[in-house]
């Protein structure tokens, strides 16, 4: 048996709750189980003997002699003694980050993208971005982030993004706070000009991109021209090496391609000595999301995660990042304003015009930030929803009900499906963490 984390190294307490998981292993290890206790942060491995053993301690039953003197009820002991940390549900945090979604417009048009029913031409104003900016800087009380995301492409409307990153440096230097400026881009449209700009602000870019020339072209394309959008990628990350700016890289990972992610990883070993690393996120689609596709993704993952260890690159997702932790739940939710001045919880729903709008909007900046406090107790309720399964599921307090956004677009099948990937990547998770 092994333990994948110290238990040494914590201050043992009597816990005030306890919960304890019998995961059954797969693959080589079929016959044996992971026992998992979430809230201490705590697991070993055992047989089918030491998982009756753990049975019975769970059910309340009397160990006998020959149990209680087990390896397997000395690890319990150990989890007994460990303290609990149960996550808080804190509220949606509008002191210290804000994104914003300058505007809905975008160069290209992936084949993927959630955004294209919201697309309009409406451009956020200048007095919207510093009611924005003012407000995290006065009620701010630790390092503010500022993120521009796209509803579409931030660079579209560079004049404006150049203007509020210098005014958010400004204002910095004035008040003497500490600061991130982070962009997401497709980042075909940095130019030499826009590069030493983003350098000297010093920037952070995370670089929609998917890694190999023929998913890139085939999945990030133009919409009115047979421009490779990889070659204007590919040159321009060049660039940013040359004018050491920091960017990663988030790939989303669809049907077709989703037996590549290993070759991705081989293509950046190859091609990007850099970046350090990668972002694979399955696709959120009423079409690729079955269960064959989770699956594919699971071990498809998992190679790309060992050959990126064995080369000192991350492959993570956005579950893979959840693993470390515990959250009361998924998503903490976003101070996110959209082009007419909304506050929603989720960049992915920037427009009315989008069904589930009013499942995230809490507020509005007309003049001042106006907080709507009915809504935002609404968007909270969605964001914290948990099925009634997820009561006894052993990943509840990673995956904590899952992205919100996903489970407002995607059907019950779809949901059920995302359930059970979630719980297969959390357990091969464990078993990395086990085999460490």
């Amino acid at each position: 048996m092994h333990s994948i984390f110290c238990v040494l190294c914590y201050q043992l307490t009597k816990p005030l709750d306890m919960e304890i998981f019998v995961i059954p292993r797969k693959g080589n290890h079929n016959e044996g189980y992971i026992i998992y206790a979430p809230l201490q942060n705590l697991a070993f491995t055992t047989n089918n003997v030491g998982a009756k053993i753990v049975e019975k301690y769970i059910e309340g039953r009397e160990l006998t002699e020959s149990e209680k003197d087990s390896i397997v009820a000395l690890y319990l002991s150990q989890i007994e003694k460990t303290s609990i940390n149960i996550p808080p549900s804190n509220d949606i945090d509008i002191r210290n980050s804000v994104v914003f979604l300058l505007s809905q417009m975008c160069n290209l048009a992936c084949t993927y993208c959630y955004a294209q029913s919201a697309r309009s031409k409406t451009i956020m104003s200048k007095e919207i971005v510093k009611i924005a900016i003012d407000t995290i800087f006065i009620k701010s009380n630790k390092k503010m982030s500022f993120v521009f995301i796209g509803g579409g492409e931030p660079l579209v409307t560079w004049d404006l993004l150049e203007w509020s990153i210098n005014y958010i440096h400004n204002k910095a230097q004035e008040c003497n706070k500490e600061y991130e400026v982070i962009i997401t881009t497709n980042a075909t449209l940095l130019t030499d000009e826009r590069i030493a700009f983003l350098q000297d602000k010093v920037v952070h870019l995370g670089i929609s991109f998917d890694i190999l020339p023929t998913i890139q072209n085939s999945q990030r394309v133009f919409p009115h021209s047979s421009v490779s959008s990889f070659e204007l990628v590919d040159a321009a990350i060049h660039k940013l090496d040359n004018a050491n700016i920091e960017y990663t890289f988030r790939s989303t990972i669809t049907k077709e391609h989703v037996n590549l992610m290993v070759d991705m990883v081989r293509y950046v070993i190859a091609n990007y000595k850099n970046v350090r690393k990668l972002h694979f996120e399955p696709v959120a689609s009423q079409d690729d999301n079955d269960e064959s596709f989770y699956d594919n993704f699971v071990y498809s993952f998992m190679e790309a995660r060992r050959l990126g260890k064995q080369h000192g690159i991350i492959v993570h997702n956005s579950l893979s990042d959840s693993i470390d932790t515990t959250k009361s739940r998924f998503c903490q939710g976003e101070f996110c304003v959209t082009p007419t001045g909304d506050i929603v919880a989720c960049h992915r729903f920037s427009s009315e015009n989008e069904s589930n709008f009013n499942e995230v909007n809490y507020g509005v900046i007309k003049e001042v930030i106006n907080i709507n406090d009915d809504k935002k107790r609404h968007v909270l309720s969605v964001f914290q929803f948990k099925r009634d399964e997820c009561t006894s599921c052993f990943a509840k307090w990673h995956c904590a009900g899952g992205c919100a956004a996903e489970r407002l677009v995607q059907t019950s099948i779809q949901n059920e499906s995302k359930c059970k990937f979630n719980r297969e990547l959390i357990r091969e998770l464990l078993e990395e963490r086990i085999q460490s």
